[in-house]
C-alpha cells in the first residue's frame, strides 16, 4: 500500500514499502523506510526503546516536532486521507482512489491504461482496477 505523510502543507514521506504494525489493544503504527522520507526532515533524538518482537528502536524528531508521527498534519493511504487511524486489513476490504499509473498489457503491448484507478486491498494484498 502506498502511504504518505504531510507536514506543513507538503508531503515529507511517501512509500510503497511502508509497513503497518497491528498489535492487540493498540492503534496501528506505520513504519517508513528512511529512504522514502524527505532528506533533512528526521532529526536525531536521544530516545531509544526496546520492542519485544522488533528489538532495539531508535527514535527521531520530525520537522522539529518531538513525539513524531502522531503530530503530523495528515496521513494518506494511496490518495485518500486517513481519518483516525488505518483500517485493519485483516478484518475488511478497502477501496482507495489512487493516482498510480495502471497499464493493461496483452503480452508486451500496452492496450489500455489509466492514471485514476481504484486500489482494492484485501488481507494485505493489492489489486488495481480501472475507474
Amino acid at each position: 500500500m502506498r502511504m504518505s505523510v504531510e507536514l506543513g502543507g507538503r508531503v515529507i514521506a511517501r512509500s510503497d514499502d511502508a509497513v503497518l504494525l497491528f498489535e492487540p489493544g493498540r492503534y496501528p503504527v506505520a513504519y517508513f523506510p528512511t529512504r522514502d522520507i524527505e532528506e533533512g526532515v528526521l532529526e536525531p533524538s536521544d530516545h531509544e526503546s526496546e520492542h519485544p518482537d522488533l528489538g532495539r528502536t531508535i527514535w527521531f524528531d520530525v520537522g522539529g516536532r518531538r513525539g513524531a508521527w502522531h503530530l503530523m498534519d495528515a496521513f494518506y493511504e494511496e490518495d485518500e486521507r486517513i481519518v483516525g487511524h488505518s483500517a485493519d486489513p485483516y478484518h475488511r476490504i478497502d477501496i482507495r482512489r489512487t493516482s498510480r499509473h495502471l497499464p493493461v498489457r496483452a503480452g508486451d503491448q500496452v492496450v489500455a491504461g489509466t492514471h485514476a484507478p481504484l486500489a482494492l486491498y484485501e488481507f494485505g494484498e493489492i489489486g488495481l482496477v480501472e475507474s
